[in-house]
Order: structure tokens, then sequence, then C-alpha cells
């Protein structure tokens, strides 16, 4: 099993866990800030492009920043009190959604897309000191319960998309819900602020004179050289091939389906519950049968391979079918993220973890983004390339979990930090 002791349950880890609890709460907050504030900026940009190439302008600005900031936010996570970096992060995103409220109508473009790559950067820095801090906050117990809780918030996001996506026009500038943003991020701040302790790398790292990409590479160097994390990072890196699918989901709707918004929202819907289910019930369930760690990863996979494959198969039955077997895939994702998470937060030594989290922010980016453009160059104008693509998709994911090899990831004993 992944604990190693007898776990807290998930009220108890909020109610009686203060520190974790000013986490989980700051956290909930900055994500909905999160949400938010890439839909509106997302309204501003095609307001003044008037084209639909905004879209993949503001997925370029919101991706490429994680990938060149791999080797500076390890280096500065392993250097300075995580705490201090994850407040400023976040008091950086509300004065940049101040400089919105205010100029967000008059800015040309450029000036707006500079903003958000800002933002996006910063946003970076805030999901990758999170998921350093965590081990410092909680036990190794509890490490798994506490990413499911922690993914509460995006897995609401995708849910509520149902009816905002539907009920909200593109392109109509709402500049007042940058104060909601700023407002939100400012709470989540002043709610962080109240964690007690010193949160800096427990680290032999104050080596100064190793430059900034001998230090990642060395972090590279050690998550390779130990089989069992280079596995679980594949393994989540995997998770993000299904991710950049989620353009499916659109062009389900969209093109196959011809429902529009309406019809997004449902498949987002599905993708919410799923990640919800698949955290918050299958997750618990498998680690308390006993399974090894490496049969959950491979089975989460391959169930999240065969959503894809199943939607494909059943879409002459509607987007009902497709949304009901694209849920189930979901379950697996849902499944994955929070063990494999919890995972390489308990196997990697600290010194290098904040390097091994930027390394996975970075390169999912690049894997969310290839993803999503090859699955869109594949789709026509013929709708049966749809279901091809879903298809494909969802076979490449099984056979990445069968190729695997997860022998050594067996948690049946306590492990050590390598």
């Amino acid at each position: 099993m992944l604990e190693t002791a007898q776990p807290t349950g998930y009220i108890a880890l909020v109610f009686r866990h203060r520190n974790f609890a000013w986490l989980w709460l700051s956290g909930l907050l900055a994500y909905f800030a999160i949400w938010m504030s890439n839909i509106v900026v997302l309204d501003v940009v095609y307001t003044a492009m008037h084209s639909d190439n905004a879209a993949a302008l503001i997925l370029v600005a919101q991706f490429l920043p994680a990938f060149f900031l791999m080797p500076l936010a390890g280096r500065i996570l392993d250097r300075y009190d995580r705490r201090f970096v994850i407040l400023a992060s976040k008091c950086c995103n509300a004065g940049l959604a101040v400089v919105m409220l205010f100029w967000s109508d008059s800015l040309p473009v450029a000036c707006i897309v500079a903003i958000y790559v800002c933002y996006s950067v910063s946003t970076t820095m805030f999901i990758i000191a999170e998921g350093a801090l965590l081990p410092l906050v909680v036990s190794r117990a509890d490490l798994m319960r506490a990413n499911v809780l922690l993914r509460i918030s995006p897995c609401l996001m995708l849910v509520m998309s149902a009816a905002f996506i539907a009920e909200r026009e593109i392109g109509v500038i709402h500049s007042d819900e940058f104060l909601i943003v700023t407002v939100l991020f400012v709470a989540s701040a002043a709610v962080f602020s109240r964690i007690r302790g010193m949160f800096c790398a427990q680290t032999d790292m104050q080596r100064g004179g190793d430059g900034l990409l001998r230090d990642f590479f060395a972090g590279m160097d050690y998550l390779f050289r130990h089989r069992e994390l280079a596995q679980l990072f594949a393994a989540r890196m995997a998770l993000y091939v299904g991710v950049g699918g989620q353009v499916l989901l659109t062009i389900y709707a969209e093109e196959f389906f011809k429902l529009g918004d309406s019809g997004t929202g449902i498949l987002y819907m599905a993708r919410g519950l799923g990640l919800l289910i698949g955290g918050f019930a299958l997750a618990p369930f498998f680690l308390s049968t006993r399974l090894r760690s490496a049969d959950v990863v491979r089975g989460g996979l391959v169930l999240y391979g065969l959503g894809y494959l199943l939607a494909s198969a059943f879409s002459g039955f509607g987007i009902a079918a497709v949304a009901v077997w694209l849920g189930v895939g979901f379950l697996g994702e849902g499944l994955l993220k929070p063990i494999t998470m919890a995972l390489l937060q308990e196997r990697t030594d600290p010194v290098y973890l904040a390097r091994v989290l930027s390394a996975e922010q970075g390169l999912s980016a690049l894997i969310q983004s290839a993803a999503a453009v090859g699955i869109a160059a594949l789709i026509t104008d013929i709708p049966a390339t749809v279901l091809w693509a879903s298809a494909g998709t969802g076979a490449l994911l099984i056979a990445i979990a069968l190729c695997l090899n997860l022998r050594r990831l067996a948690t049946d004993a306590p492990s050590k930090s390598a």
C-alpha cells in the first residue's frame, strides 16, 4: 500500500490538521481565480483580435512559460522558503489582475499576451511550489488523500463549465470579473499566510557555485538513475497525452454532433465528475485492497485509454453515450493523478523534489500542446476522423500502460528515499 502508517481520513485531514486546512482552502480559492481569469483573458484577446486564433494564442501563452521555467523554478524553491514563494506568486497574480481590470480594454493584444505570460509564470511557480511544500506539511501516510483534496477545485471547475460555457457568449468582455479574480487571489494569500513554520528545502544544497542548468540536469540525472521514479514520471507524462486530448471534447460536441457549447459543457462535466469519483472513491478503494501501486497505475492508464476507445465505438448512440464512456475513462485519470503524485513526493529525495516537479510542469506543457495539435491536425471535415483520433488516443494510452515496467513500484513494504 501507499501508506506505511494509519492514514488520516479526509474530514479529519481538513479539520484537525491546521496547516493543511489553510493550504487546502488557499488552493481552493486560487484555482477558482485561475479558472475564471483564463476564461476572461480569452474573451479580451478574442475581442481585440476578432479571430478564432485567439484561443491558440492564449494556449501558447499558458503552456510555453512552464517549459522555459523548468531550470529556474527548481533553483528558486531549493533556496528560498517555499511558503514565501507561494505567497509571492499569489500576490503577483492579484496585481496582474488589477492591471487587466483597469486597462484590458485599451491595451494592445501584444501587451495583454505579455501580461498573461507573466501570469502563467507566476501560476506555474505556485503549482510547483505547492507540490514541493505538501510533503513538508502532511505525513507520508496522508500524501495520497491530501493530493485528492487539493484536486477538488480543478474538478469542480470542469463540472461548473457545463453551465458556464453554455451561458457565456465568447467575445463579450466582463472586465468586472477581473475584480473577482483579484479578490480571490488576495483572499487566497491571506489564508495561506496563516500557515506557520518555515518551509525552505531541507537540503545540503547551499552549494551556490553550481550553475542553473547544472542544477537542473543533476535533478534529471537523479530521476532517470532511479528506475521506479522514472517509471512514475513516465506514467504522469502519459496522463498528459490524454489531457491534451481534451480538444476531442470540443470536436465531438461542435463538429461531430453539431451541438456547440451545450454539448461541450456536457463532455466537460463528464470529465469533472470522472476525476472527482476517481480520486475520492477509486483511489482509496484500490489502495485499501492492498494491491500493489504498480497494478493500480497500469490499470488506471488502461481504463483511461478505454474511455477514448469506447467513446469512439459507441458514438453512434449519441453524445450521452460518448459522455458516459469518456467519464468512465476519466475515472482512470482521477485515480492516477493523486496516487502518482503522492508516490513521486514520497519517493523522491527532498533535495531533488522541486526540480522533478519543475520538469513535470515543463514537459507536460509540451506534451499537452503536442497532443492537442496532433489531434486537431488529424481532424478533417469527415466526421469519421474524429472517431479515429479518439480511438488512436485511447490505443496510445493503453500501449504506454503495457510498455511500462512497474515491478519495482510495489508498496507493500515501506520505501526509503533513494
